[in-house]
């Protein structure tokens, strides 16, 4: 059986397609790449102010997180027992290793007041590689 050729011709510059392929494959291959060691998260808890601040001290003692960002004044409305509530709250932007995200949200339930809190964790696909090296580095146990 006769196997069919495609010519290609070296002169003309590839198209536009075929680059945005050779793109979005070394983008799939990088991410594939980084997804393979223990990927970083980013995980979303809203809290009282005062509270918030509790929490996100305490998971930092425990290396459950290498760093938390504390967004204060956010105004949550939200469906609680049947109707609309409104809360002024801090939101905290939370960064771990997937490897830390089971006892991150059972340390995250055993201190928040709320008996339904938030704890949303987000795949990160990238990121600088001395940066996720850090938080890798700051959440392992043994740290000082």
């Amino acid at each position: 059986m006769a196997r069919k050729t495609t010519a290609v011709n070296l002169n003309k510059p590839p198209s536009a397609k075929a680059v945005g392929a050779a793109k979005a494959t070394g983008i799939l291959e990088r991410r594939n790449a980084f997804a393979k060691n223990d990927p970083l998260r980013v995980v979303f808890v809203t809290a009282p102010e005062a509270e918030a601040r509790k929490i996100a001290r305490t998971l930092l003692e425990e290396r459950l997180v290498a760093c938390v960002n504390m967004l204060k004044g956010v105004q949550s409305l939200y469906w609680w027992e049947g109707k609309i509530e409104e809360s002024a709250e801090t939101l905290l932007l939370m960064k771990t290793p997937a490897s830390k995200i089971n006892p991150l949200r059972r340390r995250v339930r055993e201190l928040h007041s709320y008996s339904v809190p938030e704890f949303i964790a987000l795949a990160v696909m990238e990121a600088n590689p001395a940066y996720a090296e850090w938080v890798l580095k700051e959440t392992e146990s043994s740290v000082p």
